[in-house]
């Protein structure tokens, strides 16, 4: 069988495309969509990737152009900060790591972005720093996202402060102090403190979460 060589150009407006039945009853159980919802998200999914395969460079692309149609002011978002959070963004809803975000993965995300429970948003959080997919944090995953999320936000911190805010962070979620984060772990710890949970789940940034590491002493 051929590869699918996706180019991101939209495919024919008029056509409706059909999801296999199989397909459209995984996504009815699996996300908070209904059938016509999904089949909206699917037309326009399909207009930007005819071949069901969204690559990074096509993601950074669409991206790209919604930042400059909403006006000149959002500029500055194109440059370095936004590549990074660009490259967090994709990660997210690349679930099972193979460098493509499929329609599958897309309604995932979107459902628990837009819809999702408390939980269901610590747990696509927790994917995020999983890098590998063996269900557990490291601490080596942990540095390599949050130095990610601390560039994307453009803060000015040292690699000092850094170092030891990374080791704060993990040091309060490995509750069992045995070297990695289980998602059980990581469920407690960000419910535990509505910090924490802000700062992981995106409506906080660094800066913010810095004072985190003063959270142990004051419980």
């Amino acid at each position: 069988m051929g590869q699918c060589v996706c180019t991101g150009k939209p495919g024919n407006p008029r056509r409706r495309h059909k999801l296999r039945k199989l397909v459209l009853e995984d996504l009815l159980k699996i996300t908070k969509f209904n059938e016509d919802e999904i089949y909206e998200w699917y037309e326009a999914f399909l207009q930007a990737v005819p071949c069901g395969k969204m690559t990074y460079s096509i993601y950074q692309e669409l991206v790209l152009k919604a930042v400059f149609r909403r006006g000149p002011e959002n500029a500055e978002a194109s440059g370095a900060k936004l590549m990074h959070h660009l490259d967090l963004s994709f990660r997210q809803y690349d679930v099972n790591g193979d460098q493509t975000i499929s329609f599958r993965e897309f309604m995932v995300g979107m459902s628990i972005s837009t819809k999702g429970t408390l939980a269901e948003k610590i747990t696509w959080a927790f994917s995020l720093y999983d890098i590998d997919k063996d269900g557990l944090i490291t601490f080596e995953e942990m540095h390599e996202i949050l130095m990610l999320v601390e560039k994307a936000y453009g803060n000015a911190r040292s690699k000092k402060e850094m170092e030891k805010f990374v080791h704060c962070i993990f040091n309060f979620l490995d509750a069992d102090h045995n070297g990695v984060i289980s998602v059980q772990e990581f469920l407690a710890g960000l419910k535990s403190k509505p910090e924490i949970f802000e700062f992981f789940t995106g409506t906080s940034d660094v800066l913010t979460a810095f004072h985190i590491c003063d959270l142990k002493s004051k419980s």
